[in-house]
């Protein structure tokens, strides 16, 4: 074979080699990556979360229900201070700990550190860390706030006679013409409240000290809202929201809310005189063509929450059922999220120690077994049965019925999710 002819064969072997190479890696590389990148996370759990703790499963949910637990939360107190609580931290469902907070107090029992970690932390630093402190009422008057070890936010609070007033600041660490790196405010806020802590005043300013955003909001004397005025200067005012008001039977009150003269939204809120605090038990909102936009709907007994469900864009977002045991600390609780078509149902068993204080939270994945969950307390509840679209896992319904199995109502969704409508039982 001439040597021109044998050197133009080889390298049209070394070519295909080569093309066949390429190939392999656009196919399996991205698969190869994400291998890579689970090797590596498995690796810092075992190098950097230290020993692995046994699991042991509380209820045997696994076990009887099929379940897939998913991980448990652990929480550590103080042992000379037993109310104070040192530290949560989430294990894995092999035993490894992936994320965790601790906190630093001062000898007044004041938070003065919180520290969120991961485990892809720089060494000697946290994901997040706060820093606090105090005047002489226990009250924060400075707070700042890292990120990686870097400045991101600082606060000042400065306590008025009938309220308080705070600025905040959000930096950047950015580098002067020199190159010497130099922290930037990007934006800043302030803001008054009332003594009940809400706002009065907001105002928001970008990267100048002029203003962005001034809110401004007026509450009557049991802390309802009457209205809310925005501008984009301190005496401007652009758009503006009403709030009338109706009082119904339960303690329960309703305020359509208008913006600009126009109907935006009603909402729903428990009024409990005895705490004097009002909880949102329902939004209805539609946009400018009509379309209901955000839906939430709650019940609760007293302060305790039984369920709750929220849609988003429209579409149904989150579901939650709550058990609690007769001391008012939960039991176990439930929930659905959906998002894109997929959705997430997981159970958590809230577990106590001698002393009655949360020692873990184990979490399961409920997928594979039902869509049937209690909720309530010993005086009041019942269960839910989420309804899903054949062969799609999107719900089209959410029924609640009543301990007796009576359906007490029911959330209807299109095949695609959106929110019809409600339907109470009739009595």
């Amino acid at each position: 074979m001439k040597p021109e002819k044998k050197k133009r064969r080889l390298l049209f072997r070394a070519s295909v080699f080569l093309l066949l190479a390429v190939l392999c890696v656009c196919v399996s590389g991205p698969l190869f990556y994400d291998k890579i990148q689970k090797a590596q996370t498995e690796g810092l759990k075992r190098t950097k979360a230290g020993k692995r703790i046994s699991i042991e499963d509380a209820e045997s949910y696994a076990q009887h229900l099929s379940c897939v637990l998913l991980g448990v939360w652990r929480y550590a107190y103080d042992p000379d201070r037993p109310e104070v609580l040192l530290g949560e931290y989430l294990y894995d469902e092999d035993g490894y700990l992936t994320e965790w907070t601790e906190w630093s107090y001062d000898e007044r029992d004041n938070i003065i550190c919180e520290g969120f970690h991961t485990l892809h932390d720089k060494p000697g630093t946290a994901a997040t860390e706060v820093i606090y402190e105090y005047d002489g009422q226990d009250r924060v008057v400075h707070e700042k706030r890292y990120q990686s070890g870097v400045l991101k936010e600082e606060s000042f609070t400065r306590y008025l006679e009938t309220g308080s007033a705070k600025v905040r600041y959000r930096y950047e660490l950015g580098r002067t013409k020199a190159g010497e790196p130099q922290m930037y405010i990007v934006s800043q806020e302030e803001a008054v409240y009332n003594e009940k802590g809400e706002p009065l005043y907001c105002c928001n300013y970008k990267e100048s000290d002029k203003p962005e955003c001034v809110i401004r909001t007026v509450y009557d004397e049991e802390g309802k809202i009457l209205s809310r005025m925005e501008g984009k200067t301190r005496q401007s005012v652009d758009e503006i929201w009403t709030y009338d008001w109706t009082e119904s039977e339960g303690s329960l009150w309703e305020s359509v809310v208008c913006k600009n003269g126009e109907r935006e939204q009603t909402e729903r809120y428990l009024y409990n005189p005895d705490t004097d605090e009002w909880h949102l038990a329902g939004v209805w909102n539609r946009d400018s063509e009509g379309n209901i936009s955000h839906v939430y709907r709650a019940v609760y007994d007293g302060e305790l929450l039984l369920w709750e469900m929220e849609c988003s864009h429209g579409k149904l977002y989150t579901f939650r059922t709550f058990c609690y045991q007769e001391n008012g600390t939960k039991r176990l609780s439930m929930e659905y999220m959906q998002d894109y078509n997929t959705h997430q149902l997981i159970l958590y068993h809230y577990e106590y120690d001698e002393k009655d204080r949360l020692a873990g939270i184990y979490l399961y994945d409920m997928e594979e077994v039902g869509n049937v969950q209690p909720f309530g307390t010993k005086k009041q509840g019942g269960y839910a049965r989420i309804e899903f679209y054949p062969m799609q896992s999107v719900a089209v319904g959410i029924a609640l019925y009543g301990p007796d199995d009576t359906l007490d109502r029911r959330f209807r969704f299109d095949q695609f999710g959106y929110y019809i409508e409600e339907e109470e039982a009739e009595e």
